[in-house]
């Protein structure tokens, strides 16, 4: 079973896309501030992926681990 967490090798291509979400679309999920998400990053309380592309990819997991973390609103 593949890694999700790791860059597929694809059919006719070198690289594709890890899968999660954009820091906006998790910001926008999670109901915060994208600068939020990128703080968190930095202080490793969000582990997130850097795509071939150069974008920064939180893995589905990572949003439910935050949600769970934080209880009910």
């Amino acid at each position: 079973m593949p890694n999700p967490d790791q860059p597929a090798k694809g059919a006719g291509s070198t690289e594709t896309q890890p899968e999660g979400v954009s820091v906006a679309e998790g910001a926008r999920i999670l109901g915060l501030d994208a600068f939020t998400l990128y703080t968190f990053i930095q202080r490793d309380r969000l582990r997130a992926i850097r795509a071939p592309s150069g974008e920064i990819v939180i893995p589905p997991k990572e949003l439910l681990r935050l949600l769970e973390e934080s209880g009910p609103c």
